[in-house]
């Protein structure tokens, strides 16, 4: 220790700069614009290794920790890269950026998404309805209104729904259904505030259906 309460982790700090914590995985990394290279630690110094390296004047080191990034400037070239934590995986990310300085990485990650498990639906003779109301499933339908964002996947015999916002993704995944349906006439609609409706086409529209899928 020295007599201000600091400690030295890693001798070796010269042209060294951005340096970012990775707590998950218990490394240190940071840029060393002399060597041109990104380098790793453990948390106490220790294992230091040249992680990349053939860089040109690195700055500006960013983690993004769940997506497993690093992302980092190279000012001469007006380049942002990115790379793993790992050190594999070198590309660039934009090009003739003009003088970059600083970068902001916002580690989102994956989006986390959330089954709908609640459903109804009935034979309406040529079409199947199947049925997402407010009532079971409000954080689905108020995010569905909120966002206006609805993808479906319509398939011989099953589909997914999707429904996309800014947090969680909601979704009803149905495979194995008892017949084949007609996916280019397939629908979906939202009434807002009420229910997501899904209308199946049958492929064979006198076959009344006694379940919607075989797991029924």
């Amino acid at each position: 220790w020295s007599q201000s309460g600091s400690e030295v982790i890693v001798p070796y700090g010269k042209n060294s700069t951005s340096l970012v914590l990775d707590v998950a995985r218990g490394k240190l990394y940071w840029t060393n614009f002399g060597t041109n290279a990104i380098y790793r630690a453990n948390l106490d110094g220790r294992d230091m290794q040249p992680l990349i390296t053939d860089l040109e004047s690195p700055s500006a080191l960013a983690l993004a920790s769940k997506a497993g990034k690093l992302y980092w400037l190279e000012r001469p070239k007006g380049k942002l890269r990115r790379a793993s934590v790992e050190g594999t995986q070198v590309e660039d990310v934009l090009n003739n950026l003009p003088d970059p300085w600083a970068l902001a990485v916002l580690d989102v990650g994956e989006a986390q998404v959330v089954p709908i498990e609640k459903y109804s639906w009935t034979d309406e003779g040529e079409v199947l309805k199947v049925y997402i109301s407010e009532s079971s499933n409000p954080a689905a339908i108020a995010s569905a209104c909120a966002e206006g964002c609805l993808q479906v996947d319509f398939q011989p015999r099953g589909f997914t729904l999707r429904v996309c916002s800014d947090g969680p993704q909601f979704q009803l995944r149905i495979l194995g259904l008892l017949q084949e349906v007609l996916p280019e006439k397939c629908k979906v609609r939202l009434s807002v505030g009420k229910r997501i409706t899904l209308s199946l086409a049958k492929k064979d529209p006198k076959t009344a259906w006694s379940a919607l899928c075989h797991r029924s």
